[in-house]
């Protein structure tokens, strides 16, 4: 985190959300402390060390911080309205690629089809659009490394997958700088659930806050440069899904299916 960001962040959380200095501990030094443990990983004790401070102190600091912060992310973190999620991204519609192949995922929906784009972790049911998957007989390409240091797409399927991948990356990214920044998200069994819920929260919110600051960050710069993603979800068999979902998934697969083929004809006419 940036100075500028970090001082105009602990004065938003005295003024605003009720921070307050002691007499032997400023705000910005409670905030640093709360930015080592969640952002570095540091147990409270190295942070103890580091500080000068012993670990009751840093617990309570530790406690107080993320106290605001949450009420921070009350205010940086809001479900969008059915206004936004029908407006369509002009960024979208002008990319040959994907409109208006992908004209029904949330986010840009059609008023007809309306899903979100998932990975293959997901069956392909209604309200989920999953890439094709490989089975016993037949292997299919879907991350974007694979199409990055491989041949181009060797049938619909595999092009479909590629374009799913692409616009799938956004999210991938997203919560790939998060996880990046807040490094105790990918370590939290020192922690009961319910401070593993209150701080999933408060970073998300200090997450929007820098973003919606517009404040330069390496990490941010780092990750959605980053074009190499893979996201390492995880490949099942279509034998591992059970009928009720096969016969939920019919609808969704004729969908996959017709825009698989739009974009496979699309691109022998080019």
């Amino acid at each position: 985190m940036s100075l500028p960001c970090f001082t105009i962040l602990c004065n938003m959380l005295q003024i605003n959300y009720g921070l307050q200095p002691t007499l032997n501990i400023c705000i910005e030094e409670s905030v640093a402390m709360f930015l080592r443990i969640c952002g570095h990983n540091e147990v409270q004790r190295d942070v103890g060390l580091r500080f000068s401070r012993n670990q009751e102190t840093v617990q309570r600091k530790f406690s107080e911080v993320l106290t605001t912060t949450e009420l921070l992310a009350c205010d940086y973190i809001r479900t969008p309205t059915r206004q936004e999620l029908y407006r369509i991204p002009e960024r979208l519609q002008v990319d040959w690629r994907y409109w208006p192949y992908f004209s029904g995922f949330v986010g840009a929906m059609d008023g007809i089809h309306k899903y979100y784009l998932v990975d293959s972790g997901y069956p392909n049911k209604q309200g989920f659009l999953a890439p094709y998957r490989s089975s016993r007989n037949r292997v299919l390409r879907y991350h974007m490394s694979q199409f990055y240091s491989g041949p181009p797409p060797r049938n619909k399927h595999e092009l479909f997958n590629q374009c799913h991948a692409s616009l799938r990356s956004v999210i991938e990214r997203t919560f790939g700088v998060w996880k990046k920044k807040w490094r105790i998200i990918s370590d939290f069994p020192r922690y009961n659930v319910h401070i593993q819920k209150r701080v999933v929260m408060a970073t998300v919110g200090l997450h929007n806050f820098m973003r919606i600051s517009n404040f330069s960050d390496a990490d941010f710069a780092d990750v959605m440069t980053e074009t190499n993603i893979n996201n390492g979800d995880f490949e099942h068999d279509v034998g591992d899904m059970d009928a009720a979902e096969l016969a939920d998934g019919e609808h969704m697969t004729q969908i996959r299916d017709n825009i698989a083929n739009m974009l496979w004809e699309n691109q022998k006419n080019r």
